[in-house]
């Protein structure tokens, strides 16, 4: 789990982040950012039914993409808000393919 200080937990931060943020895009995600106030990066992960019907399959996809999110973002000291959008290509790849897949969307916002 990611901290509770770097998680987007109301409704309110997801839809501010949608309607004022900015999009970058890959292959496997769609990142929505935008700045904040909290002194630091908060994300959070969204993952439909249109990509994995199944709750295991979705739910390891968010453990796999807050572990790569854990080792390689919170080290920064951005102040930012976050929303990843899981694409359907996310589901059957690997954990080397989504981590250099943030790290490449990473340079792309930072």
């Amino acid at each position: 789990m990611l901290p509770r200080p770097h998680r987007l937990t109301k409704k309110k931060d997801f839809d501010l982040t949608y309607q004022q943020g900015k999009a970058v895009g890959g292959r496997l995600f769609l990142i929505r950012f935008k700045s904040n106030q909290e002194g630091r990066i908060r994300v959070g992960i969204v993952i439909s039914k249109k990509v994995a019907k199944k709750a295991v399959t979705r739910n390891k996809l968010k453990r796999r993409i807050r572990e790569i999110i854990r080792s390689v973002a919170l080290e920064r000291k951005e102040n930012v808000d976050l929303v990843i959008i899981a694409k359907k290509a996310a589901i059957n790849a690997s954990y080397l393919e989504l981590e250099s897949e943030w790290k490449n969307i990473l340079s792309k916002i930072f």
